[in-house]
Order: structure tokens, then C-alpha cells, then sequence
């Protein structure tokens, strides 16, 4: 479904180079990593927000020959925001072209209230309803349990662990990673690390000792 190969993108003063990232049909991929290793970078990558140089097939064809609006339609991208839109929930998924046929983040009470009068948590409930009702077959989810309660923060994660959808996802909460995925990538300083999850290369990634986490 996705495959990277010799990819290199970012800023001026910070590149990523991913050598080789594969999400197959159904898997579920989680991406852990300090803060800056460049896990949203690789994100605004795919959804085609930075220039990259190499290869990077979504569905077999090359991302930048996949027009934008063909893009969002067949991949799900949630995204760190920094501000609300002033218009109503209800009004946000319709712009999204979603139903709300599944209200898995209870938000059908939030639905005539306004985004930026909402809560953080709320707002990411809204926001993952949106990629919830949406068709695509992979979602690239930039930490969809941040500013969420424990309630939905477990409900989203059965949610992904049991779908027939595909997701590549950043968590920083190492005890709900373990729990919940099986297939890991490591980021450090704007590579992948490992493509798997152990005290040593936890230790080695995150500086810091594994046991006082788990």
C-alpha cells in the first residue's frame, strides 16, 4: 500500500532520510521516537506538504503524480494542529465529506457547538471521528491518543487494532504501544533506527532506562 525507498526530505536545517518503510494491507505500524527525531516530518511528507527527493508509492503510484484531492480521498491523514476553525462540529465533517455513521468518540453532542469552543480532547475526538467514517484503506495517524482520557484513549486503540484498515501511527505512550502493536519503527535524529522494539534499542533511542517504563 505504501513504500519508501531512498527518500530524503525536510528543512534546511533538518533532513530526514528514510532508506526503506513498507505498510502492507490490514497492518498496523507504530512509530516511536524523541520529540524532533522527524516522525511528523516523514508525516507532512506524505501528505505532500514538504518537497522529498526518491520514491514514494502510495497504491503503486508515485505520490507526486497523485493530484492532492485523489490523495486525501484514498489515504486518511490526521495531523498536529495548532488552532480550531470558528465553525460548528457538524459543519467541519461536512466539509470533510464524512457522515457520521459511526460515532465511536461520542461526539453527537458535540455536534452545534464550534470547534475552537471545544476542549483539546474534544477536538481530537471530532478529529478521529473524521478518519473513522472515512473509506480509505490506510490511515497515517501523527498521535492520535494525545490530549484524550484513558476512556477514549483505549477505545480509539481496539478501534485500530481491529480494523481491516491499514495505519502507520506516532504513540509516545510506550506501555499502550506494547499493548496494542506488534510492528515498531524506531526514528532517531531523522532515520529508522530498527524496525523493532527491545530494552537495548529503547535505551539506545530514548536515552533512558526501559524498566522504568514497563
Amino acid at each position: 500500500m505504501l513504500k519508501i525507498k531512498n527518500v530524503i526530505s525536510g528543512y534546511k536545517n533538518f533532513k530526514i532520510y528514510i532508506e526503506h518503510l513498507e505498510v502492507n494491507e490490514n497492518e498496523k505500524i507504530a512509530i516511536l521516537g524523541p520529540n524532533g527525531s522527524g516522525k511528523t516530518t516523514l508525516f507532512k511528507t506524505l501528505l505532500k506538504l514538504i518537497n522529498y527527493e526518491g520514491s514514494i508509492k502510495l497504491f503503486s503510484k508515485e505520490l507526486k503524480t497523485i493530484p492532492q484531492e485523489e490523495l486525501i480521498k484514498n489515504c486518511s491523514f490526521l495531523l498536529q494542529v495548532e488552532y480550531q476553525p470558528e465553525i460548528r462540529v457538524k459543519t467541519y465533517l461536512e466539509l470533510s465529506g464524512i457522515k457520521l455513521n459511526v460515532d465511536l468518540m461520542e461526539i453527537e453532542k458535540l455536534l452545534n457547538k464550534k470547534m475552537n469552543e471545544i476542549s483539546l480532547g474534544e477536538v481530537q475526538r471530532v478529529r478521529l471521528t473524521r478518519i473513522i467514517n472515512s473509506n480509505t484503506k490506510l490511515a497515517v495517524l501523527d498521535e492520535p491518543i494525545s490530549h484524550l482520557d484513558p476512556y477514549f484513549q483505549i477505545k480509539i486503540l481496539e478501534y485500530i487494532k481491529n480494523s481491516n484498515r491499514a495505519f502507520l501511527l506516532t504513540i509516545h505512550d510506550i506501555h499502550l504501544a506494547i499493548k496494542y502493536f506488534k510492528n515498531f519503527i524506531l526514528m532517531k535524529d531523522g532515520k529508522i533506527y530498527s524496525n523493532c522494539l527491545n530494552e537495548k534499542l529503547f535505551e539506545d533511542v530514548f536515552r533512558i532506562n526501559f524498566k522504568i517504563f514497563v
